[in-house]
């Protein structure tokens, strides 16, 4: 009878300790995990394993995901605990964006659900970032064997691409035939500066083409109707998926900023737009849709849109509100394509690390 007395008392005690124990290192782990998103590093990272720890909030697995990171060194393993939603959960081999603790390896977490299937597959809106972890994993390994070490039973640094023999271009996809039993791609190739011009070029094995794809090409320099479509392993990864801005960071972007006519833009409606990648929103990133009156050096002022993502609070108050104005470079065979003018502004040459990708030939 005393127990059932009791019984009132101990158990909303009973309740709490558990909530407690449940609750309290979910809460710290959540509390960390915002911490990382300001002031953890960045990276991408192969997922080894996965699996639940047994907790669910709201139907949602707390996931452990061992993960392989390459990020300026040798690849490490690195541990990210964190609730995910059921079709988010990665799978071995998945490439994810992290943000990691660097003294402390077992502090990481997704920032995105799954990049890539492989490193080869990583889109355009990852691969500075990739060019700089493989870039770092690579420096490392060579000075770790130049001073004895050994590599052996730790995974490589990527091989360089093949030497790429030709000038790279791009070129849009206009019809795929077979008529003389191998399939045979027209290209419109596009270029800065210069009107589209149709080639024909032999399609790659296994790959499969439709109208209005885009795709990385080698033109000879000798003979400019001679073109070869790439394979993405000659291109460091780099590829052209729909919908994609034109400007790509390996042909167009940097071409723009060299070969594209001087203006001047001034800025007359600014839209903040969300940033689809939250580590690089906590790092000060912000993406604008910005309305622009385009005046060239020598003609007629003109309206056109621009969205652009900038890398820091200084540039986002620099260049994104109404009334600013600064340099920008257009396409004179196409003045809706517009990009701002970074080099003039003082930022350098954004393409850089993202061109050392691919491997040309002397």
């Amino acid at each position: 009878m005393g127990l059932l007395m009791l019984a009132p008392i101990v158990l909303p005690i009973i309740v709490v300790v558990v909530m407690i124990l449940v609750f309290v290192p979910l809460i710290r782990r959540t509390m960390g995990n915002a911490k990382l998103l300001k002031s953890g590093a960045p990276g991408m990272a192969r997922v080894l394993r996965a699996s639940q720890t047994g907790v669910t909030v709201n139907d949602r697995p707390q996931m452990r995901i061992e993960l392989e990171v390459i990020q300026g060194g040798p690849p490490r393993q690195a541990t990210a605990v964190q609730i995910l939603d059921l079709g988010s959960i990665p799978r071995p081999g998945d490439i994810v964006n992290i943000v990691y603790d660097p003294a402390d390896l077992s502090k990481a977490r997704l920032t995105s659900g799954v990049v890539a299937d492989t490193f080869a597959n990583l889109p355009p809106a990852f691969a500075n970032m990739a060019a700089q972890a493989l870039a770092g994993q690579a420096q490392a390994m060579a000075a770790f064997q130049t001073m004895g070490g050994s590599t052996a039973g730790a995974a490589q640094a990527p091989t360089p691409p093949p030497a790429l023999k030709g000038e790279l271009g791009v070129g849009e996809v206009i019809s795929t035939s077979s008529i003389t039993g191998s399939p045979v791609v027209s290209l419109e190739l596009d270029a800065i500066g210069a009107p589209k011009r149709r080639v024909t070029a032999d399609a790659i094995p296994g790959q499969s083409l439709d109208a209005g794809d885009r795709v990385y090409v080698q033109i000879d320099p000798n003979d400019r109707s001679a073109v070869t479509i790439l394979p993405p392993s000659m291109t460091g990864g780099q590829t052209l998926p729909r919908g994609m801005n034109r400007l790509d960071a390996l042909v167009l972007g940097p071409q723009i900023l060299k070969a594209g006519a001087k203006a001047k833009a001034v800025v007359k409606a600014a839209e903040h737009i969300a940033m689809g990648e939250p580590v690089l929103a906590a790092r000060g990133f912000s993406k604008w849709k910005l309305e622009l009156e385009v005046t060239p050096e020598r003609g007629w002022p003109y309206r056109t849109e621009l969205t652009t993502s900038l890398s820091s609070p200084e540039k986002a108050a620099r260049i994104a509100h109404v009334g600013a104005e600064f340099p920008v470079r257009y396409d004179p065979e196409d003045q809706k394509t517009v990009a701002i003018d970074s080099i003039a502004l003082g930022y350098g040459d954004p393409y850089e690390s993202i061109k050392s990708m691919v491997n040309f030939a002397n």
